[in-house]
């Protein structure tokens, strides 16, 4: 191990040992301040949000905007400490950490023993999510992610989100092994939001065109698989409700092409609806729009 990954090894053990005093509602207090201190002091990426904020909400003033960006700081920090402290939390824990009110429609489509990709963005706490979520469906999720450049960072956040059970896919060759887990019957976890290729197929998203990556689509379209649209919403207490949809198949086109970004336009109607409810808790930091 190099110098630099020793050190950084060092800070993240010293994290951990420190939001293992805090608790959990510590290091939620802590990681709210934190937000507020980038804001005004680090405010990086700002102006990305400002701009993707007046796209999305042209009739909200510019204090709004304001009041949500700073709402999107804390989130952010919020949930990359949560997912720190995830070691520290036990299962029965970090189940408790959600509230899911429809999860019948979740088991029915578990029992149909069809593969489920579970599909969701950076919206509330998505790590919270996936762990969480997994508990109360009694099934591990299968994570598609991307692997981090710098390994000690890589390996800390992989036993992160692997504390409870989740196993991380990472992007690359790996479509061979989403499909036979999904062909087994299993669930394959992915945050699918990132802005796609220039030449990516346009889905409407606020109301403006907007490349969106095809690969889970195409999954789903060649597969058959069923498709839950899931956030879950961060509350004044610091826990989570879960708000879950089943793709419609009935209405999707039979041409493949014209299915895969049906599903993605259903992807994005779901996604635009929670994020107009709780816009203070949507990762604004990409440019949304670039092309």
């Amino acid at each position: 191990m190099k110098i630099n990954q020793k050190i950084l090894y060092g800070f993240f053990k010293l994290l951990s040992g420190l939001f293992r005093i805090l608790g959990l509602n510590g290091t939620r207090f802590l990681a709210k301040q934190l937000g507020t201190f980038f804001y005004y002091v680090i405010p990086i990426r700002k102006k990305v949000v400002l701009e993707n904020l007046a796209i999305a909400f042209p009739e909200k003033s510019l204090e709004e905007r304001k009041r949500i960006t700073l709402g999107t700081y804390r989130n952010v920090v919020t949930t990359f400490l949560e997912l720190l402290h995830f070691p520290n939390i036990s299962k029965s824990e970090m189940k408790a950490m959600l509230l899911t009110p429809n999860l019948d429609l979740v088991n029915e489509l578990i029992k149909e023993k069809n593969g489920i990709v579970f599909w969701t963005g950076h919206f509330g706490s998505w790590e919270v999510g996936g762990s969480a979520a997994s508990l109360h469906f009694n099934q591990p999720f299968h994570v598609l992610a991307k692997k981090q450049s710098n390994y000690v960072v890589n390996e800390y956040i992989k036993n992160a989100r692997e504390a409870h059970g989740n196993k991380m896919v990472w992007l690359g060759a790996s479509v061979r092994h989403l499909l036979e887990v999904l062909r087994d019957g299993g669930i394959v976890g992915v945050v699918g939001d990132q802005r796609g290729p220039v030449d990516s197929p346009r889905v409407s998203f606020f109301g403006k065109p907007t490349p969106f990556y095809i690969g889970t689509a195409t999954i789903i379209a060649k597969t058959n698989c069923n498709v839950i649209f899931g956030v879950v919403v961060r509350q004044k207490d610091g826990n989570y409700v879960g708000s879950f949809e089943a793709l419609n198949k009935e209405i999707l086109p039979q041409e493949l092409n014209s299915k895969i970004i049906a599903i993605n336009q259903q992807y994005a109607n779901f996604l635009e609806k929670m994020i107009r409810q709780y816009p203070d808790q949507y990762f604004w930091m990409h440019k949304i729009w670039k092309y």
